[in-house]
Parts: C-alpha cells; structure tokens; sequence
C-alpha cells in the first residue's frame, strides 16, 4: 500500500510476534524485544506502541509514519506525509458525535485512534517518558492505550485534518456522512477501526476494499 501510494523513498519496518511470511525487502523486528511494557504487569491494549515514541526508536530520527494493520490506503499520500511532521498527530474521530463524545466522557471511551501516527525526531519522546514513569497508575486506570493518550496526554499532540481518514464501518464525518461500507475516493486513507467489537475487519470485508487490499500483494 505504501508502495503504490508513497512516492518517495522510505524503509518499511514490521514489528511483529510472527516473521514468517513477510517479503524480504521489510526490516523485521521482535516486538517483544522492541516494546517496553510488553508482557509486564504493567500493561494494556495496544501499549506496545508507546515504545515507538522512545527518542532514537530504531536508532533513527525518523520520520515516523505508524500504521497499524486496520488500514487501507488508497490515496496517494505523498504530498500529505511530507508536510505533516510539525508535530505529532493522531486519528480524531470525525465521524463521532460530539454530544455523545460529552456524554461518554470518562465512561471508558476516547475520540482518537492511533492507527496511524506521525512525527519526527523526539517530537513524541515526551509521551514516552510520561508512561515509562508513571504506568503503574496508568495500567490501572486506562484499559487501552487509545484511550489514556485521550484523557492524558491530550494537550500534547495533534490531529490529522478532515479528509485524509475515514472509517468503513462508521462513515467519516458527524452527521453528514456516515455511509457504511462506501469507497471514498477524495480520502486518502480507510480505517476499520472494528477493536470495540463491532463491525468487520479487513480480512472479513468484500466488494471493492478486498479487491484493493489484494491489489497491493501484486505490487
């Protein structure tokens, strides 16, 4: 997918539990090897991420693009991702009410997503830092990472604007455009986003998502 829609040279990385099966042109490193928290007490969904935040992750100074295996892109990225590095930025649920993000509020639910993430240099070593000295309050509090990044750290990063990310199970805007299932091709990137138990997955889907996702294993 990046292949096709990232103009740009780059190096792709996979951390993963399983490295059989991956083409050989990925670097391929063990997640359990990478992820501070992995394994410990001291954990929750998804918290492997947060050791990507770690200043010199990989030994590099990025930039970073994070992208978690519940996405399709089908844009070209290219303009968007070199232009995006100001800071660090998130998914925002565009696509949820506003009233019901309120009401929610605290009752264990957040409005972002970090399917994919982006930033450079030491841009997120601060969020790392955070949890590496306080993630035994976290991990008792905050069940996903998702969602203590939400109620913690949102003052310290940014979001990816309207029209780059939508859902296939949720729509993309409140309340004008919440179509199920609908290829939207002035976006660049679709997201899945079914962890909550709701909805498909990628590997679960048909029509023209599957169709696109196979596409790229002829790449």
């Amino acid at each position: 997918m990046v292949k096709k829609n990232y103009k740009r040279p780059f190096t792709f990385c996979c951390i993963t539990d399983n490295a059989s099966g991956i083409r050989p042109e990925i670097n391929v490193y063990d997640i359990t090897a990478l992820s501070h928290f992995r394994g410990s007490s001291q954990s929750m969904f998804t918290i492997e991420k947060i050791s990507s935040f770690k200043k010199g992750f990989l030994d590099s100074d990025g930039p970073y693009v994070l992208l978690d295996l519940d996405i399709l892109i089908h844009g070209d990225i290219t303009e968007y991702i070199d232009s995006c590095f100001t800071e660090v930025r998130l998914i925002y649920n565009y696509w949820s009410s506003q009233d019901a993000i309120i009401t929610n509020y605290g009752h264990n639910y957040c409005a972002i997503n970090s399917s994919f993430v982006t930033w450079k240099g030491d841009q997120a070593n601060h969020i790392f830092e955070f949890y590496k000295n306080n993630m035994n309050k976290i991990s008792r509090i905050y069940w996903s990472f998702d969602q203590s990044l939400y109620y913690l750290q949102e003052e310290k990063y940014s979001y990816h604007p309207k029209g780059i990310v939508y859902t296939y199970n949720w729509g993309a805007s409140w309340k004008d455009d919440l179509d199920v299932d609908k290829y939207r091709n002035e976006y660049k990137i679709c997201l899945f986003n079914n962890s909550h138990g709701a909805g498909l997955d990628l590997d679960q889907v048909r029509g023209w998502a599957r169709e696109l996702w196979i596409s790229y294993d002829r790449i």
